[in-house]
């Protein structure tokens, strides 16, 4: 199911909650890759009944010979009052356990999301659906 817009109830223009990915070249590091190659695919199998005020897409910026991210930590990016991109720049070297390291970050997108969402007057509560699906995940 779409997200659904709270104030008009019309579909918003894409997923609840959507993963990408920027890699900056040949270099990138195979564990990053397979890391959120893998958490794409979870959200994508579980997402399906999953209703939200706010459409998240959260993309991380994984670094390469080619190119490395300009920040660091997570930062907002494009945001239209109906859909919200929060960007994620990831350490050339991952730590032990990648998937786990991705997880986080998610959850913690979520709440940068949430705390943008809620100041910015699009949404008065949590994200309590996309909470959800990122704790599953």
């Amino acid at each position: 199911m779409d997200a659904i817009d709270s104030g008009n109830g019309q579909p918003l223009a894409g997923p609840p909650l959507s993963i990408g990915a920027v890699a900056g070249g040949p270099g990138t590091d195979p564990g990053w890759k397979s890391a959120v190659m893998g958490l794409m695919q979870r959200v994508v199998a579980l997402r399906d009944d999953v209703e939200s005020p706010l459409a998240v897409n959260v993309v991380f910026h994984l670094p390469g010979n080619i190119l490395t991210p300009e920040f660091e930590g997570l930062r907002t990016g494009l945001f239209n009052r109906r859909e919200l991109m929060v960007q994620i720049a990831i350490p050339a070297e991952p730590s032990n356990s990648p998937e786990d390291d991705v997880r986080e970050l998610l959850w913690d997108a979520v709440l940068l999301a949430e705390k943008f969402a809620i100041a910015e007057a699009v949404i008065t509560d949590e994200l309590a659906a996309l909470r959800q699906l990122a704790k599953i995940v």
